[in-house]
């Protein structure tokens, strides 16, 4: 079996680097993902928050060129984390374990992700030159031109 889930969305927050107890790399963050493609008529858009996380060598990356509500598109896989509390109530958390992480917008200018040469590989997926979300969509939900 294989699991494999791709989000668009924004940080809530900046990040922060943590160590495992064996020195892995790791950050965690929530995202912010509109649940439709199309523009909104009226009122605020629907917004679902997820947690994820960034592992190791990404991990690095992303706490050095991230920050709150930049705009970006992970996948990963998802996992289901169980604990209990202290009144031994049990929870579950959903979270996604980040493998490929691309940014989707130019940081402001002058900051090392502004550079030409970077910008095709960082700026927007399978090397476009601009992003648009609702073709990305469209090729995620298997109804693109391809």
């Amino acid at each position: 079996m294989y699991s494999k889930t791709v989000f668009v969305g924004r940080l809530t927050s900046d990040l922060a680097l943590k160590k495992t107890q064996n020195e892995r790399s790791f950050c965690s963050a929530r995202l912010a993902v509109e649940r439709s493609a199309k523009p909104r008529s009226a009122g605020k858009p629907e917004v679902d928050f997820h947690n994820i996380v960034f592992w190791g060598k990404t991990a690095e990356v992303a706490v050095e060129y991230l920050e709150k509500g930049r705009l970006l598109l992970v996948e990963g896989r998802l996992r289901n984390d169980h604990w209990r509390d202290k009144n031994g109530v049990m929870h579950r958390e959903e979270v996604l374990d980040v493998t490929e992480l691309q940014f989707l917008e130019r940081k402001k200018k002058g900051d090392p992700l502004d550079a030409p040469e970077q910008e095709k590989t960082t700026a927007a997926p399978d090397g476009a030159d601009s992003y648009d979300y609702e073709a990305l969509m469209a090729h995620y939900n298997g109804n693109g031109d391809e």
